[in-house]
C-alpha cells in the first residue's frame, strides 16, 4: 500500500516601497525556502520567521548598493 503524502506550500513575500517583491516559497518543511528577489534567488534553510529575517537582510543589502 502506498502512502499519500498531502503537501502545503508555504509562502511569505515582502514589497519594498519602492515596489520590488521578495518571496520565499517551500513544498514542506523538510525543504529549504527558494528566496526570489529582483536580481537573483537563494536558497534557505530555517523556520518562517528566520526566512522573513533573511528576506530583511537581502533587502537591507540590495537598498545599499543601490544608494550609491
Amino acid at each position: 500500500m502506498s502512502k499519500l503524502k498531502i503537501s502545503t506550500v508555504q509562502t511569505v513575500s515582502r514589497t519594498t516601497a519602492q515596489g520590488d517583491i521578495y518571496e520565499a516559497t517551500r513544498p514542506d518543511n523538510d525543504s529549504p525556502w527558494e528566496i526570489n528577489f529582483p536580481t537573483g534567488s537563494e536558497r534557505f534553510h530555517g523556520s518562517q520567521t528566520e526566512v522573513l529575517a533573511e528576506i530583511g537582510r537581502v533587502i537591507a543589502i540590495h537598498s545599499a548598493s543601490t544608494d550609491d
